[in-house]
């Protein structure tokens, strides 16, 4: 995997238009107004002559390969040059990372895990990759169906730089609907074990306009200073799927570093479903108790359980068990007993109450689904 940078043709993508190259190779201007069906998301600072941080990118494939293609032309474009593009091919399968390399060659490193070791696991592959070999300042973690604006890499990193975050995310626009929030900065609920998200299905008027620190961001779109991983460390991979964003981000406010919220960062992510499938349902219920047996008081895990069966469970598996009742009963009985065999030697009490900030929360599953959470 070499470091070249072989420059890609720009491709237009829904939401945003390209960055228009100046006389300088180095210097980019971000458009001066939104984009079409969007709001506020152009930034008026310039382009700056100072060297900027090193950044390494982090998009985890699984399967869609279009849409890996769509994210990288997009990638391309971004204002901060100083970047390096990683792509972990958790499909499995050699044919895609053949598509990618034809492609797009020596611009990106691609790293082939030879099954699907879910989004936490994958993301440390990337991280661990970058740290070691690429020595960054900053890795940013981007879904691969997601297309970024222009602006929204620089805009991450003035505000880390400003404010001396520990991440920073951007707000997170349905690629479909490009005025519609999905994601604006994240809360937790500790007694209820939920992770809440704001702006959720709104339609963005600007009303989520200020940096602020928030509880929680999603890995759609999250910066990690190299700092903050040194000191928190990696995602914890027993998660598979759903919360490894929400639990790193509480062990990070728990070392007293901070999070913050950009909303001129911006991103347009395709695939966003409500829909529940048994495999879903199973990580959803599954991780929900071991995030409240990672971070919880022990009245805490009573009170979230509480909620989990006797609201949250109903109402995310409510298709399911008009369908398949039975194999919805046995999939949260399995889910429970996973948490049973594991709790023993691994159990942590701690924590309190409900955090400061908003939101709604978002959960990226393998294939990058994300969900309303109840």
């Amino acid at each position: 995997m070499k470091c070249c940078r072989a420059p890609l043709e720009p491709a237009n993508s829904v939401g945003h238009e390209p960055c228009s190259r100046g006389e300088s190779r180095g210097r980019f201007h971000c458009p001066t107004s939104a984009p079409a069906g969007s709001s506020n998301v152009a930034s008026s600072r310039s382009a700056s002559h100072e060297p900027s941080p090193r950044v390494a990118v982090v998009i985890l494939h699984f399967n869609e390969v279009r849409d890996t293609m769509d994210c990288l032309r997009s990638v391309e474009r971004v204002t901060r040059r100083q970047c390096d593009v990683i792509v972990v091919d958790n499909s499995g399968t050699y044919h895609e990372g053949d598509l990618l390399e034809r492609r797009f060659g020596d611009w990106l490193h691609l790293i082939r895990n030879p099954t699907n070791l879910g989004v936490p696991e994958g993301w440390n592959i990337g991280i661990r990759y970058a740290l070691e070999e690429l020595n960054p300042a900053y890795v940013l973690l981007l879904n691969n169906d997601t297309v970024v604006a222009p602006c929204f890499l620089s805009e991450l990193v003035q505000v880390a730089e400003e404010r001396g975050a520990a991440a920073c995310g951007g707000k997170v626009l349905c690629h479909t609907r490009p005025n519609t929030l999905q994601f604006a900065g994240g809360r937790l609920r500790l007694w209820l074990g939920r992770t809440t998200l704001l702006g959720q299905g709104q339609v963005d008027r600007g009303q989520y306009h200020e940096v602020r620190q928030v509880d929680w961001l999603s890995g759609c779109c999250l910066l990690l200073r190299r700092e903050a991983l040194g000191s928190v460390g990696l995602f914890d991979a027993r998660y598979f799927s759903y919360f490894e964003d929400a639990d790193w981000c509480l062990r990070a406010r728990r070392k007293g570093l901070q999070l913050y919220f950009v909303p001129t960062a911006v991103v347009w992510h395709k695939h966003a479903t409500n829909r529940i499938s048994l495999r879903k349902l199973y990580f959803m219920v599954r991780n929900h108790v071991l995030f409240m047996r990672r971070h919880g008081s022990p009245l805490q895990v009573a009170t979230s359980l509480c909620y989990l069966l006797i609201y949250a469970v109903p109402v995310w598996s409510h298709p399911l068990l008009l369908r398949h009742p039975l194999a919805t009963m046995r999939t949260v009985v399995k889910a429970l007993l996973w948490n049973v065999k594991d709790c023993v030697p691994r159990t942590r009490w701690g924590g309190s109450g409900t955090l400061t900030g908003d939101a709604e929360a978002s959960l990226d599953a393998p294939n990058h689904e994300r969900s309303e959470s109840c």
